[in-house]
């Protein structure tokens, strides 16, 4: 018999896994799987759909922005930068505290891709200011998990 005790809406459990079903994990809101012969038990979390969800639609809203301002305002020049919202959202949603390694890389790319403008705009460095963006597989490297 395998039984743990989970925390259910503030109210603790003990589970027995030899006879829980799935109907049953269902409404206590935990994924319950096996991975090579061990059980993998997940919390079912609504903020995950949603970061998924907008994570999701970010590339559309991006191309029908590019597109409007394209054909609406001429801006064709500088409304590429709008496809950079695409990383920049994943990056923001994504950020875990709780992993301070993961936390630190990403903030850290979002530094290049602010150092990128800056330097690109006030320095009028465009022309060589790409070469940031290698820091950025850098970093994922040395504080990536």
């Amino acid at each position: 018999m395998s039984k743990i005790t989970i925390n259910v809406n503030g109210e603790e459990m003990e589970v027995d896994f030899d006879t829980l079903d799935k109907e049953t994990a269902e409404k206590l809101g935990i994924n319950i799987h096996k991975e090579d012969d061990h059980i993998v038990i997940k919390k079912k979390n609504k903020w995950r759909g949603i970061k998924n969800k907008i994570t999701g639609i970010t590339p559309f809203v991006v191309l029908i922005a590019f597109f409007l301002t394209g054909f609406l305002l001429d801006a064709w020049s500088w409304n590429w930068t709008f496809f950079l919202a695409i990383p920049v959202v994943s990056i923001l949603l994504n950020i875990k505290f709780s992993r301070p390694k993961k936390a630190i890389s990403s903030i850290l790319c979002l530094v290049i891709l602010a150092a990128y403008f800056l330097t690109g705009f006030f320095l009028h460095i465009w022309s060589w200011n790409w070469v940031l963006f290698f820091l950025m597989p850098i970093v994922w490297i040395l504080f990536g998990e």
